[in-house]
């Protein structure tokens, strides 16, 4: 059995035209020039990709623009999110330094292959032999932190002794409680204090029996 073809059935190679019905390939395709139409892939026609911007690639799903590709970018639009469903998310060349949430209501960071920062509902854990949180003033190039080691905790001020001086603050509601200098001096401003005094002196106290001493003055 042979299909018969007429001349209304060829389309041109130079002039192009429009088939009416479905098209089958059954080799390699080559050479499609779309040249900014739209490719409709469902059945309804609200699902597509198109490049009718230059430079830009838009995945249109249910009748909207979802994701945008430009040169070396992809933009999640409004509306739209990136689901990992708990996968992995490989952040550097040689795929040991990740951000993944397979544990439920719970964010791990690995740096080097081991899971160095955990994430959780109100809770931060920095994990490591000697984890450390330090905290850098580029302006003045000294820094402090939190350091623990071995059951020691450190909190230090200018920790690398390049500051011009260097304190530790305690405050609460905005003024300070409780303050160290770099010479290990503790103030405590609000710290609660009295002097009292004699407002004269006193002689001839008795050996090996109670005295009461009056003062005067507070």
């Amino acid at each position: 059995v042979y299909d018969i073809f007429t001349t209304a059935d060829m389309v041109s190679a130079t002039s192009g035209g429009t088939f009416s019905g479905n098209v089958t390939f059954s080799g390699n395709v080559s050479g499609l020039d779309v040249n900014g139409t739209e490719i409709i892939l469902d059945a309804d026609g609200d699902t597509s990709i198109t490049a009718d911007t230059d430079d830009e690639i838009h995945v249109k799903i249910g009748g909207a623009d979802d994701f945008k590709f430009k040169a070396n970018t992809l933009e999640v639009q409004t509306g739209s999110n990136i689901d990992m469903n708990g996968t992995e998310l490989i952040l550097d060349a040689d795929a040991d330094s990740s951000i993944t949430a397979d544990t439920d209501d719970q964010i791990d960071i690995k740096v080097g292959g081991t899971d160095t920062v955990v994430i959780t509902a109100d809770a931060m854990e920095l994990k490591g032999p000697h984890p450390s949180f330090s905290l850098t003033d580029s302006d003045d190039n000294n820094y402090g932190g939190l350091f623990y080691n071995n059951g020691s905790i450190t909190l230090a001020a200018d920790h690398g002794a390049t500051g011009a001086t260097g304190a530790i603050s305690f405050q609460i509601d905005g003024s300070t409680k409780m303050a160290i200098d770099a010479s290990g001096h503790v103030t405590m401003p609000s710290q609660s204090a009295f002097m009292a005094y004699l407002s004269s002196s006193t002689f001839n106290l008795a050996n090996g029996s109670a005295q009461t001493l009056s003062f005067q003055t507070e």
